[in-house]
């Protein structure tokens, strides 16, 4: 497992296996990993709810 940013677009991404080598064969520099990901698995903040009310209007069929 490695971290590759595209030669290109600069997109970073992580390759696993065959996918690894495929990203060195087609350019792509392997990187360190972003400093929020680990070897554990994603470490994200649990989801708070401060997103929830964003959009008020109720979903569906509105009435005239």
């Amino acid at each position: 497992m490695a971290w590759f940013r595209h030669p290109v677009s600069g997109q970073e991404f992580e390759a696993v296996g065959v996918w690894e080598e495929l990203a060195r064969r087609n350019g792509c520099v392997e990187i360190p990993p972003p400093p929020a990901v680990s070897s554990e698995g994603d470490e994200r903040a649990p989801d708070d709810g401060s997103d929830r009310g964003q959009n008020p209007r109720p979903r569906g069929r509105q009435r005239a």
